[in-house]
């Protein structure tokens, strides 16, 4: 079979391969291709069979391949057989193996099963959609915490926020790279929705700060990021919203 194959949600082209040496094979009677279960005790099941000479057929149990593959057939001569995605899903993040049946040089019927391979559909992650604080300043002459959230689409596999504040006289922001992200696995659409929140203690010098919060993925890039509007903290009850 294949080295294990990374690709993106509704990629196309993407291929697995089931191939043989013809030693000690006098003829081979099926080819199928294995999906693993859902389920840590879950076995492999056959989803689609290759007959030499005669065709391809789709399993029962892999109807859900029905419009968005194609099989190039084997014959007695070749040595591999493929099923290629007309367009991947996330459903198709699984292992898969390869079960070839033949009559050896014996002439007893006979079975191999290769070891797994697996397609991982990766997914990438979204600019933050939300991000909102709620908070109280006594006066500016005492600390008060503030509490920021932030949501949003972080992809699969799943990336983190970071945050930064940035107050208008500093060069550089201050990053906090250490707050924690949950994550929520959205299975219909592959995602993980993220969310993660941040509490700083506010002072005078954080008067018209501005707050961001990015995604950190390997498939993000720098546009992924929300900012506060900047931070009154004269006032003594406020809500920000991001722009």
């Amino acid at each position: 079979m294949n080295e294990n194959i990374t690709a993106g949600v509704d990629e196309s082209g993407i291929e697995i391969k089931c191939s043989y040496t013809n030693e000690n094979v006098i003829t081979i009677f099926t080819v199928g291709l294995l999906v693993k279960g859902k389920t840590k005790e879950s076995t492999f099941f056959t989803i689609v069979t290759f007959v030499p000479g005669v065709g391809t057929s789709i399993n029962p149990s892999g109807e859900y391949l029905s419009d968005r593959i194609t099989m190039t057939n084997i014959t007695q001569e070749s040595t591999e057989a493929a099923m290629i995605f007309k367009q991947i899903k996330c459903t198709d993040q699984n292992q898969y193996r390869c079960k070839v049946t033949y009559l050896n040089a014996n002439s007893d019927p006979d079975t191999e099963m290769s070891l797994p391979t697996t397609i991982i559909v990766k997914v990438p992650p979204t600019k933050p959609h939300s991000l909102s604080i709620r908070g109280t300043v006594v006066s500016l002459s005492e600390t008060d915490n503030a509490t920021f959230i932030c949501k949003g689409n972080v992809g699969r596999p799943p990336g983190k926020f970071i945050w930064r504040k940035r107050r208008s006289e500093d060069n550089f922001p201050e990053i906090y790279a250490h707050e924690k992200t949950n994550y929520t696995k959205l299975e219909e659409s592959c995602l993980y929705e993220g969310l993660s929140a941040l509490t700083i203690t506010l002072s005078d010098k954080d008067n018209q700060a501005v707050i961001s919060c990015a995604v950190e993925s390997l498939m993000s890039h720098d546009a992924m990021f929300v900012n506060t509007l900047p931070i009154d903290v004269l006032c003594k009850y406020f809500i920000l919203n991001c722009r």
